[in-house]
């Protein structure tokens, strides 16, 4: 939680305040730190490498590059408020995909805990939606690779049988290398490399990928260990911490509409929260 926080953040310093606006070379950079951050644990043996099959792997990879790549042309192609949006539509998308895919049921008391989180965080997040139509299937394509990401991601690991850490070290350079084919489709390499990367933007960058790591390995842990449901719950409960500390920390604007939309998705989540206790309980 607090590298996913963190990292959204300082992110936003990045592009704001360094003037760094080249997001994909970023990811690509967070990927790349975390693919050697691996190698070394894999070389030390910290880490046992596990056989993944090759198909697996391109099929997750694919997946993950779609979702970032199409998600930086959704935010690109619409407004704010219709990409915050159209993020919210991961929900019911995985809960339709893993009925179709696994006969996975959700209760209709979860259902109702979701519902009142999406509202919540729709009501406090989403300003000034317009939509085009190159957009919307922008949009519509980012939240199908999306989705379909954090499903492979949660079944991978119990279908194959390997845990986070493994499945995060066979697919990672996959994703750095996709990540470094797409950078010149969305920024000007010559003016990327002629840039001025002081030292502090260095920094900035370095602890970037330092904590772009910590969501890597988080991201892959709460998806093997519970559900793409509730890592998407988490992101909302991430996105509404973001929102408060959006107006602590950069003076963002908040009124009554703000208020109530976090009261009730921050309520949305411990509701959700305490089904789940009470099914362990009941277990």
């Amino acid at each position: 939680m607090i590298s996913g926080v963190g990292i959204v953040i300082l992110n936003k310093y990045i592009v704001t305040e360094d003037t760094f606006d080249y997001v994909v070379f970023l990811s690509f950079c967070h990927y790349f730190f975390t693919m050697v951050f691996f190698g070394i644990l894999a070389k030390a043996r910290y880490i046992t490498p596990k056989q993944i099959p090759i198909d697996k792997r391109v099929t997750l990879a694919m997946a993950s590059l779609g979702s970032i790549v199409f998600m930086n042309l959704s935010l690109a192609s619409n407004s704010v408020g219709f990409y915050q949006l159209s993020k919210l539509a991961c929900i019911p998308v995985i809960i339709v995909t893993e009925y179709v895919l696994y006969e996975r049921i959700v209760p209709l008391s979860k259902l109702l805990t979701v519902t009142v989180i999406i509202f919540g965080v729709a009501v406090a997040s989403v300003n000034d939606v317009t939509i085009n139509l190159i957009g919307l299937i922008l949009a519509a394509v980012a939240v199908c690779f999306t989705s379909m990401a954090q499903i492979l991601c949660s079944h991978y690991q119990k279908y194959l049988e390997c845990d986070s850490m493994q499945l995060l070290h066979s697919t990672c350079p996959l994703v750095t290398f996709g990540m470094l084919v797409f950078i010149p489709f969305f920024h000007n390499v010559q003016e990327l490399a002629l840039g001025d990367f002081s030292a502090p933007l260095l920094t900035h960058i370095f602890w970037s990928c330092v904590l772009a790591l910590g969501v890597n390995i988080t991201n892959f842990s709460i998806l093997g260990k519970t559900s793409p449901l509730a890592y998407q719950i988490l992101g909302h409960l991430k996105a509404t911490i973001i929102l408060i500390l959006g107006v602590v920390i950069f003076n963002y604007q908040y009124n009554a509409k703000v208020i109530a939309g976090t009261v009730l998705a921050l309520g949305g989540v411990v509701a959700y929260t305490e089904l789940g206790r009470q099914k362990l309980e009941d277990n």
